[in-house]
């Protein structure tokens, strides 16, 4: 009975009896019949099968081994699985990014969420430690949107994120639908009750008019919105605003100045950045109205092709200009602007105004494009 070994459990080398040499053994049937198709002498026949039996058994003995190798290996295999894993599992233990701050990994799960502002509820099953961390990240939970039906599970999940954004700044978007002109009022109404919490507003039609009564409620309550943005050439925006202390960033239009809201009563004097689409007159009354302004995008309607002469309107503070035309750059001055951008056609119009402009108003520009698209950087992407 052949041995095993004691460390792989491969069984022993058997007798050379039984498996013979590792080389091939010289035939020693007649040349004749290994060069040709010649039928064998009955006196040879014996004596080959003699030949192929013995090297048969020699074949079979040597399978035989070879299988209690693999054997073997496949065990050795499996316990170097184990062993592996096992070390994988502690080395885990003191691998650095168990020692990330919560903090950062929260900070790091806000920078992967989709642009869609959808709340990252599936990043809460990746494990208990991105569970944790998520959990105790408000920022994760702030942008919420107005529904326009209420399955019965939405306001729960609504509520779920109102108290795990604890006190963080809201950004609370609302688009109107083809079919569908009034969001969930038990939702919004939910939302509205924290508008003291508002931080970002955007409200978006693009499809016809309609009345945004149910934003009546945060009137008086909107001391922390920054940035109110309207997307919609017929919404009716309600008398809110004017008593909103930290807005300081409006867009009134879309990235590609494709709509205009109405001009409503909201503090103008008090904004940093602005963007809208109008006539040339109206930009000019609002540009007067908000000397404050860091970053101003300026577009017009698509029958705007030409501007009637008058007196420029200074904007002391401007640092950066993007402008649908350059044939309305005439009408402005802005001292210390350092970026102009200008869509290609615009510039095209207009490229004798940009040098004059530059002259007049003194500044010293930093960098000037004129982009091959007809549309232009707006300000949200600043």
């Amino acid at each position: 009975m052949l041995e095993s070994c004691w460390q792989c459990g491969a069984a022993g080398t058997p007798p050379e009896a039984a498996t013979g040499s590792l080389k091939s053994p010289p035939s020693l049937a007649p040349h004749r019949l290994l060069t040709s198709n010649d039928v064998p002498l009955d006196s040879e026949t014996p004596f080959i099968r003699g030949i192929v039996s013995e090297g048969q058994n020699q074949v079979d003995a040597l399978n035989s081994q070879i299988e209690n190798m693999e054997a073997a290996i496949l065990r050795l295999t499996r316990k170097r699985d184990a062993l592996a894993e096992h070390v994988h599992q502690h080395r885990a233990i003191l691998a650095p990014v168990r020692r990330v701050p919560p903090e950062l990994v929260g900070e790091i799960l806000a920078l992967s969420l989709p642009s869609d502002n959808r709340p990252p509820w599936h990043l809460a099953h990746i494990c208990r430690f991105w569970r944790h961390c998520m959990l105790g990240y408000p920022a994760l939970w702030n942008s919420i949107t107005i529904p326009f039906s209420s399955p019965p599970d939405l306001l729960p999940m609504i509520e779920t994120q109102l108290i795990r954004s604890v006190n963080a700044p809201l950004n609370i978007f609302w688009s109107a639908f083809e079919d569908e002109d009034t969001p969930d009022l038990r939702a919004a109404a939910l939302i509205v009750s924290h508008s003291n919490r508002w931080r970002a507003l955007l409200l978006d039609n693009s499809y016809y008019s309609i009345q945004l009564n149910w934003l009546h409620a945060a009137n008086g309550r909107l001391a922390t919105l920054e940035t109110l943005q309207v997307r919609g050439k017929e919404i009716e925006i309600p008398d809110i605003f004017s008593a909103a202390p930290s807005l300081c960033k409006v867009f009134l239009t879309n990235w590609y100045f494709g709509a205009s809201a109405p001009v409503s009563a909201i503090p103008w004097a008090q904004f940093t950045h602005y963007a809208g689409s109008f006539t040339a007159d109206v930009q000019v009354e609002i540009v007067k109205k908000t000397p404050n302004l860091v970053s101003c995008a300026i577009g017009f309607p698509d029958w705007v092709n030409s501007f009637a002469p008058g007196d420029p309107a200074v904007l002391p503070r401007l640092q950066r200009l993007c402008i649908e035309m350059a044939g309305f750059l005439p009408r402005l001055e802005a001292p210390l602007l350092q970026e102009l951008y200008c869509s290609y056609s615009g510039w095209l119009q207009g490229r004798s105004e940009i040098l004059p402009f530059v002259e007049r108003s003194a500044c010293l520009l930093q960098n000037c494009l004129s982009c091959a698209a007809p549309s232009i950087p707006t300000l949200s992407q600043f």
